[in-house]
C-alpha cells in the first residue's frame, strides 16, 4: 500500500520540463493531463488525433522519454485547444482513465485511451480548485508555461521536453 500511497504523491507533484531556445519554464503534470485530456474529451470526440499530436507527444514523457517537439505546432494547439474549451465550467472537466489511474496510484495502467466527464462519474479531481475555478484558469499554468517557451518560435524551433523522474510503472 505504501507503494501505491507514494505513487499518488509522486504523480501530484510531478513536473515537466519544457526547453526552448532561448527560454525554459516548468509545467505541472497534473495540469497538463487535464489539459490534454480536455482537449481529448471536448475536441476529439474521445481519442487522440493527429489535430494535436504535439499536445499528446508530451505525454510520452511521463515514461522517461526526453521528446524534441516542433515549438510552433505546439503553440499553435495550445491556442487552439485554449480558445476552444476557455468556458468549460467545473462539471465538464474530464480526465482520461489514465490519468485517473495515475493519480490513484493504479498498480497497473489501463491500455485504453478514453475519458469521462469527472463529475459523471464521482471522481475527485486531484486539484481541489478544480471544482472552483474555469477550466481556463486550471490549466492557465501549463498553457503559460509553453506560450512563454515558443514565444518566438521560428518554423525549426523545436521544444525539448523532459520529465525530472520515471513514477513507478515506468521504472
Amino acid at each position: 500500500m505504501e507503494h501505491l500511497q507514494g505513487s499518488q504523491r509522486e504523480a501530484r507533484t510531478l513536473g515537466i520540463t519544457l526547453i526552448g531556445r532561448t527560454l525554459s519554464a516548468r509545467a505541472d503534470w497534473v495540469r497538463f493531463s487535464l489539459f490534454r485530456d480536455n482537449v481529448q474529451h471536448h475536441l476529439e470526440g474521445g481519442l487522440p488525433s493527429s489535430d494535436y499530436s504535439e499536445l499528446h507527444s508530451i505525454a510520452l514523457a511521463i515514461e522517461g522519454h526526453d521528446l524534441s517537439l516542433s515549438a510552433r505546432q505546439l503553440r499553435r494547439q495550445v491556442l487552439r485547444a485554449r480558445a476552444a474549451l476557455s468556458e468549460l465550467s467545473g462539471d465538464e472537466i474530464a480526465i482520461s482513465i489514465r490519468t485517473r489511474a495515475i493519480l490513484t496510484g493504479a498498480r497497473e495502467l489501463p491500455c485504453v485511451h478514453g475519458t469521462v466527464l469527472a463529475s459523471a462519474v464521482g471522481w475527485e479531481p486531484s486539484l481541489p480548485e478544480v471544482w472552483v475555478k474555469r477550466f481556463s484558469q486550471l490549466c492557465a499554468p501549463f498553457v503559460n508555461a509553453v506560450l512563454d517557451v515558443t514565444e518566438a518560435a521560428s518554423a525549426e524551433d523545436t521544444v525539448l521536453v523532459r520529465i525530472a523522474r520515471r513514477l513507478p510503472w515506468f521504472s
